[in-house]
């Protein structure tokens, strides 16, 4: 939570680090990216909750904090984001699931917002309209 919190407040208002950070690879080989990796940390958060729903919750925020302020104002970003055919489903099926708390529904919300308002892709599936 505190490492995803401290590269939101780093990414805020900085586009040059915000792509710089998409080609930065995690892995020795070069074939894992941080972007891809938040995601899947998300996704093992809701699949295997921990024994405490408070630290889950928090942990989720903070990841969903960082996507938000990563996507924020960056179309290269977006862009890279919604190359995954699963990233935004992900997104909107955590809003769309009752169980799931309110505040990471009102995150997934900001970050769907997010990728319409500044997805300047206007080709192929991608496009703002089909985000939309």
């Amino acid at each position: 939570w505190m490492a995803a919190c401290m590269l939101s407040s780093v990414l805020f208002e900085n586009n040059d680090c915000k792509q710089i950070l998409l080609k930065i690879p995690l892995l020795h080989n070069g074939t894992s990216h941080l972007l891809p990796h938040v995601l899947t940390m998300l996704s093992n958060s809701l699949e295997n909750p921990s024994s405490s729903v408070l630290d889950d919750l928090v942990i989720r925020c903070g990841l969903l904090r960082l996507l938000c302020t990563w996507l924020y104002d960056s179309p290269v970003s977006v862009c890279a984001f919604l190359q995954s055919p699963h990233n935004l489903p992900f997104i909107v099926g955590i809003v769309a699931n009752p169980e799931i708390d309110a505040h990471l529904h009102g995150l997934c919300a900001l970050l769907i917002g997010t990728c319409v308002v500044f997805n300047e892709n206007s080709e192929g599936s991608n496009t703002r309209s089909s985000v939309h």
